[in-house]
């Protein structure tokens, strides 16, 4: 009889608190995955999904502070006795945001960057930058600055990065969660090729197990640090009970799409926070055009939903809305101000812009301090300050964080963090890149609940533009829906109508609202 497979990884007892923490973020994890094996791990926000990853690679005891107890293994042995180099080549990792791990200027120094390190020949280093692009379907970008890439375009290059280390195992923190639904589509393919051609091992974590479950041989679910249910593909629908009791996904086409909010009123609102008209942006005097006469509007008292597949031009439009790019071609007007009488200052403290990551928007050493930031800055008087934050902190549920650092808290806690500092401002409109992305179900849901009570609480005064993949979010909450492909405007009108098209035609990049696989569908 052979003897059996040592496991790809095993964790054996492992428990983790991060320092000052008051509680462990992983208690008593028993779990070891197979060499080939797909699992796909999911959970609330802040489950310490991010943190078991963490530990496969060794990033958690060497590189966070905290309390380790347990065992780690990786194909045997553990990972404290593994140098750092060979138990990166062994274990790659992506990371849930993928500006925390590009660090090159261009695309394709970036995919060598890790053979280099590890002294592989020129020829292997070509072919591997080649063949990992290709995987992710991101050759054309070869040559490209990742400071021009769009979010979704930097998780493919982050992912080719690990790619071309040819890891054993790979471990990704929310791989699709920038993505449209096609580049979903597209990277899950990539990771069954590379699967079969590599033999990886994959540990995914994802909220949107709908995608992902296709390809998983196992569902693992987490909650408060711990392993609350294992279950094989033969049984994924019993894991259906507890996904509804932790406010998760249920991946069904059946349990229904969000409501739809009624269209629009026809008639025309008597100004508009923002209108412009015609705008085109190039990043390269010869290159092809990042953004190619779009027209649109934000009214008053309304949402508007900013979608299109990555790279399409959603975050170039953002940018130039807000100023952080010079506008070449078109105009923009804000509150009826034409450039150029439009300025930068005019716009402090009217218009927030929440960045698609929100720790590039953090730097103070409390959530109190950070949310202070910006009225102090504004020359609010103390009083008027302090109540600010005060209101911030409670709309946001973050009075019980408030002396925590920022960073000590989870994504979904950032992201809040970033909201309350923008809304202590007291702004009249809000250009939010992505806040969907890599929230669990109930997180996403509050997110747009408070985004719509925030608006229509505005006496129609504010407004909002909302950037997201998420075609049932933009159903539940967006009156009117702008979507771009390939920097061209291809729809505008009311939510209800345009999204109906979603997954057909000039919308064939877009996931069609309840298209959730079955639970237990073969891929």
């Amino acid at each position: 009889m052979s003897a059996p497979l040592r496991p790809a990884i095993a964790w054996s007892g492992v428990s983790f608190r991060y320092a000052g923490a008051a509680s462990d973020a992983l208690r008593g994890i028993h779990m070891a995955i197979a060499p080939g094996e797909c699992v796909l791990l999911t959970g609330p926000t802040g489950c310490g999904k991010s943190t078991l990853l963490k530990t496969a690679n060794g990033l958690i005891p060497r590189e966070s502070a905290g309390r380790l107890e347990g065992r780690v293994e990786v194909f045997g042995q553990e990972t404290a006795a593994i140098p750092p180099p060979q138990l990166r080549s062994r274990v790659g990792l992506l990371f849930q945001s993928p500006d925390d791990q590009l660090l090159c200027a261009r695309v394709e120094d970036e995919v060598a960057f890790g053979p280099e390190n590890l002294a592989e020949p020129s020829e292997v280093i070509a072919r591997r930058v080649e063949e990992a692009l290709a995987w992710v379907r991101a050759a054309g970008k070869r040559r490209a600055m990742c400071a021009e890439l769009s979010g979704g375009e930097k998780q493919r290059v982050a992912l080719a990065s690990a790619l071309a280390l040819h890891p054993r195992l790979l471990a990704l923190d929310e791989p699709t969660s920038q993505l449209d639904g096609r580049g979903s589509r597209e990277i899950l393919a990539s990771l069954a090729a590379a699967r079969e051609r590599l033999g990886l091992t994959l540990l995914i974590a994802e909220h949107r197990v709908g995608r992902v479950l296709p390809l998983a041989d196992r569902l693992v679910v987490l909650d408060q640090g711990a392993i609350r249910g294992v279950f094989p593909r033969a049984r994924f629908a019993e894991a259906v009970p507890l996904l509804q009791e932790l406010g998760l996904e249920i991946p069904h086409a059946a349990n229904g799409r969000a409501a739809a909010r009624p269209a629009a009123s026809p008639s025309t609102p008597p100004h508009s926070l923002v209108r412009f008209g015609r705008l085109s942006h190039r990043y390269a005097k010869d290159g092809p055009p990042a953004l190619d006469a779009v027209s649109a509007e934000l009214a008053p008292g309304e949402i508007l939903a900013l979608m299109g597949h990555n790279g399409s031009g959603k975050s170039t439009l953002l940018s130039l809305l807000v100023g952080l790019l010079r506008v070449q071609e078109g105009e923009v007007a804000w509150f009826g101000l034409p450039r150029p009488r439009l300025t930068l200052s005019s716009l402090r403290g009217r218009v927030g812009f929440l960045f698609q990551n929100p720790d590039l928007m953090l730097s103070a050493d409390t959530i109190a301090a950070e949310i202070a930031l910006g009225p102090r800055l504004l020359g609010h008087p103390e009083d008027r300050a302090r109540g600010a934050v005060e209101r911030s902190l409670q709309a946001l549920r973050l009075s019980a964080l408030a002396g925590r650092n920022p960073f000590s808290a989870s994504r979904g806690e950032r992201l809040r963090v970033a909201r309350a500092a923008l809304l202590a401002c007291g702004p009249q409109a809000l250009l939010l890149d992505e806040p969907t992305a890599g929230l669990d179900r109930g997180l996403r849901q509050a997110l747009l609940e408070d985004l719509r009570r925030w608006v229509d609480e505005g006496a129609g005064q504010r407004g909002i533009i909302l950037c997201t993949h998420d075609t049932e979010s933009a159903l539940q909450c967006a009156d009117r829906a702008l979507v771009l492909r390939e920097g061209r405007r291809v729809a505008y009108g009311p939510a209800a109508e345009v999204l109906a098209g979603a997954g057909q035609g000039e919308l064939v990049d877009l996931e069609p609202a309840g298209g959730a696989l079955p639970v237990g569908r073969e891929p």
